[in-house]
């Protein structure tokens, strides 16, 4: 990797262990995300295929089908179909890398 706004790139980070599970729901021009939070990597993953699983989109009233794909990178791309629609929306696993302020100084 190159410099990133006049500065070297940084290595790879360790975590913080705050693991996230979030659902990005798409449709109607935008994407909304839904977040829930895990106390482990192993409960995460679990959270996210349950999610994946069974997850209801919006107005979905009757589910006749679920495809649920998983990525490498540890989540599920997963396509819904209704009876009068199909819906599609992604699950994520996701640990805290930091938090920063505006300015990039981390937060404590």
């Amino acid at each position: 990797m190159g410099d990133f706004l006049g500065g070297p790139a940084d290595g790879p980070r360790r975590g913080t262990g705050d693991w996230w599970v979030l659902v990005e729901r798409f449709g109607d021009d935008v994407s909304t995300m839904e977040t829930y939070r895990a106390a482990t990597r192993e409960g995460a993953e679990e959270l996210a295929l349950k999610a994946a699983r069974e997850f209801l989109p919006r107005v979905m009233m009757r589910v006749r089908r679920r495809t649920i794909l998983r990525d490498q990178g540890g989540g599920y791309l997963v396509q819904v179909e209704g009876a009068m629609a199909a819906q599609t929306f992604r699950v994520h696993v996701a640990e805290v890398v930091e938090t920063v302020d505006g300015r990039g100084n981390p937060v404590t």
